[in-house]
Order: C-alpha cells, then structure tokens, then sequence
C-alpha cells in the first residue's frame, strides 16, 4: 500500500533548485507592493484633506465682508426690537 507510506509526509511544493523567483526578488515585489498600498491611502488622504481645506476657505468667505456685517446689523436690530416689544408689553 503506497498511499500509507506518503500518509503522513509532508508535501514540498517548490523543490530545492525549482523555485523561479528568489527570496529577495519576493521580498522587493512585497515591498512595491506596500509601498503601492501606502501611496493609494496616502493620495486618498490628501484628497479628503484638500477637500476639508476647500470647506474651511468658503466657510471663511462666508462669514466675513459686507454680507456678515449687514447680518450682524440685522441681529442686533432685532435683538433691540424684541427687547422694546417686551418692555412694551410688560407696561400694558
């Protein structure tokens, strides 16, 4: 019985002698393949950064000029209107 005598031996896929690629050339491939994976992350951080960078700018073009000083006039104005309505109404 054959299949008995190779039960419980271990198979050896690449023989001595057989294998193509050499270890370093494996573990250069591994590297460019890291150092693939890094720059792919790296090129989608900096997009979502530019992207937040991109917000912050408009948000500050929002809040500053003409326009943020005719709201902070019309704030005020009503804040003064209210305060009379409530003077106004407690003398009734």
């Amino acid at each position: 019985m054959t299949s008995n005598s190779t039960k419980n031996k271990e198979i050896n896929y690449s023989p001595q002698g057989y294998n193509t690629v050499s270890d370093q050339a494996q573990d250069q491939t591994a590297i460019l393949i890291e150092n693939e994976q890094l720059r792919a992350e790296n090129e989608a951080a900096r997009a979502v950064l530019t992207a937040h960078r991109r917000q912050q700018e408009e948000n500050k073009k929002c809040c500053s000029g003409p326009g943020a000083v005719c709201g902070g006039l019309l704030t005020v104005g009503i804040i003064i209107y209210n305060i009379f309505v409530v003077i106004h109404n407690a003398s009734l």
